[in-house]
């Protein structure tokens, strides 16, 4: 997972800020960022926020929901509210993959899909996805079956995701 978001910050700050609309007081182009998935943000969140200051861009902070897929995202309906109440991001990062259960590829790209709208709706140009991570499959059989569908996930994700315009990250 580190490699992931080593993978993100190179991604983010190798754009110039040039390529993105908000302007600071200074009249200098800057990129603002916000993050937004299940627990794995509850890590992710803190070093994606340093790294972005540290480089001179804005952070909006991160949304971190614990056991949250894109299903319960969609059911709870506040995704486009949460991003941008601390201002409209010009990038936004998803992390969602490792709690999503959908056997059906049809309702997970629809799935997908809402979040990808749901981020253009808060403001967002460019849209950052973390692909679920490995699972430890020695440890049980819970995590065996959790490894299955993070594997799952992810490929159907590297599959729909570019298709919407999304910059997909393997962080298996």
């Amino acid at each position: 997972m580190h490699h992931a978001v080593l993978a993100l910050v190179l991604v983010v700050l190798t754009v110039p800020a040039t390529a993105f609309a908000t302007v600071d007081g200074e009249g200098e182009p800057t990129t603002s960022v916000m993050v937004i998935g299940d627990s794995h943000v509850e890590r992710l969140g803190p070093m994606i926020d340093r790294a972005v200051r540290e480089s001179g861009h804005v952070s909006l902070g991160y949304v971190a929901r614990r056991g949250w897929s894109a299903r319960r995202y969609v059911r709870a309906d506040d995704m486009a509210e949460r991003l941008s109440e601390h201002g409209r991001p010009d990038v936004v990062v998803v992390s969602l993959g490792g709690n999503d259960r959908c056997s059906n590829r049809i309702i997970y790209e629809k799935q997908l899909r809402w979040v990808v709208d749901q981020a253009h709706e808060a403001g967002a140009t460019r849209i950052v996805w973390l692909g679920p991570a490995t699972s430890d499959v020695e440890v049980s059989e819970r995590a065996q079956s959790v490894g299955e569908w993070h594997e799952h996930n992810a490929d159907w994700q590297s599959e729909i995701l570019p298709e919407l315009g999304v910059e997909w990250i393997d962080s298996r």
